[in-house]
Parts: structure tokens; C-alpha cells; sequence
């Protein structure tokens, strides 16, 4: 995702994030294509100094402790 969709998308809150990042899919790929989220994270890279906009990656079942690990 970038540009205006990626702007929108840091905008929006939690409650609506996984379904509104969803809709370009679906716009693409057609309404049976992508299911509904069960799950999110949201996060706010784009606003760290530190990242500038960098993101990583979660499978799903991926816990906090193992970001921690990562982190070091």
C-alpha cells in the first residue's frame, strides 16, 4: 500500500484498519476473493523519527515476545 491509500490508511483507527486496507483487494480482485479480517495490528511507523516510514513483518500467530527477541 502507498501513496493516498497508505496516507488514509495511517489515518484511520484501529477499529476500521484491517477492513479499509482490505477494500483495494477486494476492488481488484472481486468480492469473493479476499474474506473479511478476523485479525490487525496497527501501527504508526510513518509518525517514528526513528523509522521514517519502515515496516516489518508479523506471520500470523507471531507473539510480542518474539519481536522482543529480535530487537535484542
Amino acid at each position: 500500500m502507498g501513496g493516498l491509500a497508505l496516507a488514509t490508511g495511517c489515518a484511520t483507527a484501529p477499529p476500521n484498519a484491517g477492513p479499509e486496507t482490505t477494500t483495494p483487494l477486494v476492488r481488484a480482485t472481486g468480492p469473493r476473493s479476499i474474506p473479511d479480517p478476523t485479525h490487525w495490528r496497527v501501527t504508526r511507523w510513518g509518525a517514528d523519527p526513528w523509522s521514517l516510514g519502515s515496516y516489518s513483518y508479523l506471520p500470523a500467530g507471531t507473539s510480542a515476545t518474539s519481536r522482543a527477541a529480535l530487537a535484542g
